[in-house]
């Protein structure tokens, strides 16, 4: 059945999302994740969001051939430009990198605050993604690590807040403030204090990662340009990866 096409990403999101409530799937490609959530009862209705017109058609196909045409709507829309605030209470924003995800946040602030909850399964700069929701004072109640095809993807579950959310640390650690959000922006504030299994298994690749950098750096002689530099660069995230797993131990 279409309902049951979903990825272990978006089997991820769709666990995230808070019953009862209907959902705008922002780049919904084929409608899959609608198409579950609704079917299974999880959401009364859902539109289903797409910036090109070929995904839509598929979209709509499926959703003619689940039967629900009447509980999911089909919009063209660039992010939410055409979206309604009434459409739901629920975003979902998955499938998409950093950057994209934020001009489309911020490019209607008023809109992406009238959701109830915003999810997102973001596929770049997770880092600078974390850290641009605390600006936005978009708060993280929780996330989870999928390991998919050898590859990594957080999903985040946000709720807005009229105050700057305190998205570091609440653990005991003895870390400092500066550290507690550096490690939070990089690696999760709430996979860090669940002690995510996942995350453990992307901390330990990242010290091979890292290891094998600064290796090859090494390796390019002194007559390499900026060798130094990409050096101390390295060992700086070496720390920082360190303290994160001290933290998981």
């Amino acid at each position: 059945m279409i309902s049951d096409r979903l990825s272990d990403r978006l089997r991820a999101v769709a666990s995230f999302v808070t019953p009862g409530q209907a959902i705008v799937d922002v780049g919904t490609d084929h409608a899959f994740l609608p198409i579950n959530l609704v079917s299974r009862g999880i959401c009364p209705h859902a539109v289903a969001v797409d910036k090109n017109k070929g995904p839509l058609v598929a979209a709509q196909s499926n959703i003619d051939a689940e039967g629900l045409g009447d509980r999911i709507t089909i919009i063209q829309s660039d992010g939410i430009r055409e979206v309604r605030e009434t459409s739901g209470k629920t975003m979902v924003l998955a499938g998409v990198g950093a950057r994209v995800a934020v001009r489309i946040l911020e490019e209607e602030p008023q809109k992406r605050d009238s959701f109830k909850e915003l999810i997102f399964e973001i596929q770049s700069e997770m880092e600078f993604f974390r850290r641009t929701l605390r600006k936005m004072k978009l708060s993280i109640e929780d996330e989870v690590m999928i390991l998919e095809d050898g590859k990594f993807y957080p999903v985040i579950r946000t709720t807005p807040k009229k105050e700057e959310p305190e998205n570091i640390l609440r653990l005991n650690c003895g870390l400092s403030d500066k550290d507690a959000v550096t490690l939070s922006d990089r690696y999760g504030p709430r996979l860090l204090e669940k002690r995510d299994s996942t995350l453990k298994k992307y901390l330990e690749k990242e010290v091979y990662d890292l290891e094998a950098v600064r290796d090859r750096v090494i390796e390019a002689g002194i007559k390499n340009p900026g060798r130094e530099q990409r050096i101390e660069e390295v060992k700086l995230l070496m720390d920082i990866n360190e303290k994160a797993r001290a933290v998981m131990r």
